[in-house]
């Protein structure tokens, strides 16, 4: 039972949210439509990954530069699969990625417990050092995430394993139906995006006043 609980609340739950998030931004933004149900859902991932592949084709073809998704988010998701797998994937990267960012900068700004030689070549050598660290344990969260199903809880794992995946395709499911209903009835997510929007905008004419004065 304590297996099938911690599924819950670091699989399941945390994937409902993630999904809840992301698929909401994308009907948000136009990347998705609204779906009826699950099966649309795969169809219109299976579209965009399609249109991916054929862009890159014809960039290929005519040897110009391979446009790059500006939505860091929705290239990382698509990057790991899509659908619930890369859903739960990008949750346990992010996770990941932003205890490291914490660690790292702790690391550097904590000038007190630099163990170095406080020459300037010494000082160079730790930044360095830091910095390559902090691109190896990148290179492990991506990894982890990709067995994002090995990642969380603990316990008998094969039992784990099952948990894991089962907690994160029911999250994926209630988290993914949800936007869809909330983009249709307009409530929930549509209305975190449109604050976000209207802060970014009000930033931007803020900028262009005080470039304009």
């Amino acid at each position: 039972m304590s297996i099938v609980f911690g599924a819950f609340f670091t699989v399941g739950v945390p994937v409902a949210v993630t999904a809840y998030l992301l698929i909401g931004w994308l009907i948000h933004n136009g990347r998705l439509q609204s779906f009826s149900s699950r099966k649309e859902l795969d169809e219109h991932i299976k579209g965009i990954k399609q249109q991916k592949k054929e862009r890159k084709k014809e960039q290929k073809k005519k040897k110009e530069a391979r446009e790059k998704e500006s939505d860091l988010a929705f290239r990382k998701w698509l990057q790991f699969g899509g659908g619930f797998y890369g859903t739960a994937a990008l949750y346990t990267f992010v996770i990941n990625e932003i205890g490291d960012i914490f660690r790292f900068l702790f690391k550097v700004l904590n000038i007190a417990d630099w163990q170095i030689d406080w020459s300037l070549g010494g000082i160079i050598n730790f930044l360095v050092t830091a910095f390559v660290e902090f691109l190896l344990n990148s290179l492990q969260n991506f990894l982890a995430a990709i067995l994002w199903f090995m990642e969380w809880g603990e316990g008998d794992g094969g039992l784990r394993i099952l948990m894991n995946f089962a907690m994160a395709y029911v999250g994926y499911g209630i988290g993914s139906r949800l936007a869809s209903e909330h983009a249709t009835t307009d409530n929930g997510h549509r209305h975190l995006w449109r604050w976000i929007e209207s802060k970014r905008n009000r930033g931007e004419q803020q900028e262009i006043i005080e470039e304009e004065t």
